[in-house]
């Protein structure tokens, strides 16, 4: 992927039709998002829907993505990424410059991360520099708001290494500068 129309139509293909499992993506180039509104890959359909979480390897390459803008205060599960699903694989992605704020499950990388079933999602060599990533609890919040600088929330401890987040976090409950919400069960 060398452009954000690219990055965008990944995020189109993988909430609607195909959530990556088996397959690799990786950037090819820097990208700003020049602060347009991100629809996160990988998106929470509802409690009566299974997520379309991301599954598959997304490998940024040592590139950086700029700008990332999302302000929805009706939204959970955003970031980046809204859901990255067991198995997956994000890595070597440098976001900067970040302005993430949501209802709850609010991360600069990913909203959520999710390991079940002996199967784990590993999350390397991801960092976010500058900006603000927010989460307070409103009418849209269905449970206490987590929100961190790279991850709002976890389940069964994804492998997560090699990372930090120099980012503004606020949140009414679970806010962390890593992880918001680390479950382990």
């Amino acid at each position: 992927l060398y452009t954000a129309d690219e990055l965008a139509g990944l995020a189109v293909i993988a909430n609607t039709e195909n959530q990556f499992n088996g397959k690799t993506v990786k950037l090819g180039a820097d990208i700003d998002l020049e602060n347009q509104e991100w629809i996160p890959i990988g998106i929470w359909n509802g409690p009566d829907n299974f997520p379309a979480s991301f599954t598959g390897v997304f490998d940024g390459k040592g590139h950086t993505i700029s700008n990332l803008t999302i302000s929805d205060q009706s939204l959970n599960y955003i970031g980046l990424f809204g859901w990255i699903g067991a198995g997956a694989i994000v890595s070597n992605i440098t976001l900067e410059n970040v302005t993430v704020s949501g209802s709850n499950y609010v991360g600069a990388l990913t909203g959520f991360v999710d390991t079940y079933e002996g199967r784990i999602a590993f999350i390397k060599n991801c960092s976010v520099i500058g900006g603000n990533v927010s989460a307070e609890y409103n009418e849209y919040t269905t449970f206490l708001p987590c929100v961190g600088g790279l991850i709002g929330s976890t389940r069964q401890c994804p492998e997560i290494i090699y990372c930090y987040a120099e980012v503004t976090v606020s949140g009414d409950y679970g806010a962390g500068g890593i992880v918001g919400n680390l479950d382990s069960g």
